[in-house]
């Protein structure tokens, strides 16, 4: 069977790659892998119903022992990728940041906590946060202003850093996202993209319960080459790559256990192996692009 690749746009010979429905669905799904960039995506639009992101509930609890524990793993996370990158765009006198794709808002809340203290006294910094449900998660801060769908659209060349911390595997039309992106990016914005590394030494391991495929919540799985094709041709210059490792077997055990609170236990106790084990292979889990306008 041949198709067009959505990343390289290569007219390419695909390989059928069942995948088991997750969590707790019945069944095995196709994915379809591009012989020339090693990109992967589903080979069908599942039901909207299905892969609503379960992060996204504005019933998303607020408190917690877990939910203490991510929001410092996502302040370490903002102070080692996004910070740096933030404190060498030029800008004038105020600053703005969206988190593309919110869900519950952790990200947003953990980043407007350190923006407060950093830039308090020499920018006026404003942090935005985007999703697809109309009103913001409960668990948003104030601080931080919410935009739906409609409300996004005013935003034309606002941003001067825009955040899409593991949303782009989310979305089915990825030609149409980057071009959204283009048109709320300022000339010196930069674009942080991070998504799970489809070279990862865990896939091959884990096979088709690898937490990379999360079917049917996301449409594709990115490797370095295929996210780079993609960026390229949008005329994104790649400015720096990281190779951040964020837990999985969190996701991993949500196969076989519906306690989410169990789930995030299991994550962080087994953190150090997967750990250990990425650095022993030269692997990562995930996979981060610093993006700018390029000059093409």
């Amino acid at each position: 069977m041949t198709t067009i690749c959505p990343a390289c746009r290569s007219n390419c010979l695909y390989l059928h790659s069942p995948v088991q429905g997750f969590p707790f669905l019945s069944g095995s799904y196709n994915f379809l892998s591009c012989s020339s960039c090693g990109h992967t995506h589903i080979s069908f639009k599942p039901q909207s119903n299905l892969y609503n992101n379960r992060e996204s509930s504005t019933n998303y609890n607020k408190q917690g022992p877990f939910l203490f524990i991510k929001s410092l793993l996502f302040r370490f996370y903002a102070n080692k990728y996004i910070l740096p990158v933030v404190d060498f765009i030029p800008v004038s006198d105020s600053f703005n940041i969206l988190d593309y794709g919110c869900g519950s808002g952790e990200l947003s809340n953990s980043l407007i906590t350190l923006l407060r203290s950093r830039y308090k006294l020499n920018r006026r910094c404003r942090l935005y946060a985007f999703d697809l449900q109309e009103s913001p998660p409960n668990c948003l801060e104030r601080a931080v202003t919410y935009l739906n769908p409609s409300s996004l659209k005013i935003h034309t060349n606002k941003f001067d850093c825009i955040i899409l911390r593991h949303v782009l595997e989310h979305i089915d039309l990825l030609d149409d996202c980057i071009l959204e992106l283009h048109s709320l990016l300022n000339y010196n914005g930069k674009i942080l993209i991070e998504v799970p590394n489809g070279d990862s030494s865990w896939r091959s391991i884990l096979g088709y319960l690898w937490p990379g495929y999360f079917f049917p919540y996301h449409f594709h799985v990115f490797t370095e080459k295929s996210l780079w094709h993609l960026l390229n041709r949008h005329h994104l210059q790649v400015e720096r790559i990281f190779y951040p490792n964020p837990p999985l077997f969190g996701v991993f055990a949500n196969n076989f256990i519906r306690s989410r609170g169990l789930c995030k236990f299991i994550s962080i106790f087994l953190y150090p192996l997967q750990y250990a084990f990425s650095r022993l292979t030269n692997s990562s889990e995930a996979i981060l692009f610093v993006l700018g306008h390029s000059n093409k």
